[in-house]
């Protein structure tokens, strides 16, 4: 079976997203390390990713197309969702 088609892209949007926050609050901490020091900073970015937690915890899912009845974006077959396994690793 051939991956889905479309995982790149995807990925390539990932990573821009990730990228394009970098050139916003890098700049920003550097001001706040240079005027204050490096603890605020620090506790800027504990709080920023405090704060994303319950978008992620809201808009994650730990679900596989096939449990709604839909192929992996950009596949061109149905793939059936793995065996989940509650045992420690390796022992499935």
């Amino acid at each position: 079976m051939s991956p889905p088609a479309r995982r790149g892209p995807v990925t390539g949007v990932l990573t821009a997203a990730s990228a394009s926050g970098q050139p916003i609050s890098l700049p920003v901490l550097s001001w706040i390390v240079a005027t204050h020091d490096w603890r605020p900073a620090a506790v800027t970015v504990a709080l920023a990713a405090l704060a994303v937690v319950p978008f992620v915890w809201l808009l994650s899912h730990d679900h596989h197309p096939a449990d709604v009845g839909r192929k992996p974006y950009g596949a061109e077959e149905f793939v059936p969702s793995p065996r989940r396994c509650r045992a420690p690793r390796g022992a499935c």
